[in-house]
């Protein structure tokens, strides 16, 4: 579900997609808000279709949820039943790094995918297995199926945001950039806007890229919503060494939570993708999986478009503190979201008595280390 300064660095800690496999862990369940309009749902039946084109194998129906609309639970589950099958094959899959890494896997796969779906053109063929980055390889891949598609992309497309309504910082405008509270999102806002711009016009746009006789993209934001697709909908998974990038239909409207109640993973026989059930789930509860356990509330912004209202993983690293209540020593703090000073002469002492902590201070032990992964750093998808 798919960040960082996307010009250059290593791709293999990245997070953009519906990332970890891990179980998060047990938190108080975070009630989630969005930054971004209504959104206009498609209806039930669309999704039900959406599940047979993409023969899922689904114990779940799509349902209003906090964040507009998830996966709810149609019956009860057990744990490490699946609660979403969908056969690979249906599936867009890459090889993370083609090149210079494993291959076999994704190739299998290509050549299984065009059996299924039709021959790809062979110039994007040798782009998907080719050397650039993993996110335009599939957003290459996606536009082409946006432009070619049969009944089950068709289907996938009609549910995915619109241009308009994607909130994550990749399609923020100069405008609503200058509407950020925070630096280092703003910096970034620009970074990621500068990034795209010459993704469309290197790669995807139709006369000067260099997949112009594709014919992918007319229009800047045309690209900016298929790159935002792929950072916010691609899973990570493994097999035997070989990471890959997969994009799901159905399974990627799976919701994040920090307290998830499923993870994803290949099948043992790797020819299925699973969300499978952590512990039991009941009729009618949501479906959830997590993003990114440690992802704070700027992260999610900046990947995403939305937050967490009282987010565990947001933090303010204190220095200077001496641990006791009595200090009168001011403190200075760095924000672990930005990196930058804070207020001068902030102390932690009186900033806890203004939260009401009544516990005693230096037993605490307000931790110094406690680290996210910085905003300028590719996050692992």
């Amino acid at each position: 579900m798919h960040c960082g300064s996307y010009l250059g660095g290593p791709v293999g800690c990245r997070e953009f997609r519906p990332f970890s496999a891990r179980k998060a862990p047990p938190l108080r369940l975070q009630r989630l808000s969005v930054a971004a309009p209504s959104l206009k749902l498609p209806t039930i039946d669309a999704f039900e279709q959406l599940a047979q084109h993409a023969e899922a194998t689904v114990l779940t129906a799509v349902g209003p949820t906090l964040l507009g609309r998830g996966l709810i639970a149609l019956r009860d589950v057990a744990p490490r039943d699946p609660v979403v099958s969908v056969p690979v094959y249906n599936a867009l899959l890459i090889a993370d790094d083609p090149t210079n890494g494993i291959s076999i896997y994704s190739d299998r796969h290509h050549r299984r995918w065009q059996e299924l779906h039709g021959s790809l053109p062979e110039q994007l063929l040798e782009f998907l297995q080719g050397e650039a980055r993993w996110d335009i390889r599939m957003a290459a891949w996606l536009l082409y199926m946006k432009q070619h598609r049969a009944l089950l992309w068709r289907s996938y497309m009609q549910h995915l945001p619109r241009e308009q309504d994607m909130c994550c910082l990749l399609n923020y405008s100069r405008d609503d950039i200058a509407e950020l509270q925070i630096p280092a999102l703003q910096s970034e806002a620009v970074v990621q806007a500068d990034w795209a711009a010459f993704l469309h016009g290197n790669y995807l746009h139709h006369k000067s890229g260099q997949l112009a006789s594709l014919n992918l993209s007319d229009s800047l934001p045309l690209s900016l919503w298929t790159i935002s697709m792929v950072r916010s909908r691609t899973f990570s998974e493994d097999v035997n060494g070989e990471p890959l990038t997969l994009m799901v239909p159905y399974a990627d409207l799976a919701n994040h939570n920090f307290d998830n109640n499923c993870t994803f993973c290949l099948s043992r026989d790797n020819k299925s993708f699973q969300l499978q059930a952590l512990r039991p789930l009941s009729a009618g509860q949501e479906v959830t999986i997590s993003y990114g356990v440690i992802k704070s509330n700027a992260e999610l912004l900046r990947d995403y478009g939305f937050f967490i209202r009282g987010n565990p993983c947001d933090r303010v690293k204190f220095r200077g503190t001496t641990g006791s209540s009595n200090s009168s020593t001011p403190s200075s703090c760095v924000s672990s979201v930005d990196g930058t000073e804070g207020l001068a002469g902030l102390n932690p002492v009186s900033l806890m008595e203004a939260v009401a902590f009544s516990g005693d201070l230096a037993a605490a032990q307000l931790d110094e280390s406690s680290q996210i992964n910085p905003i300028t750093q590719p996050a692992p998808h």
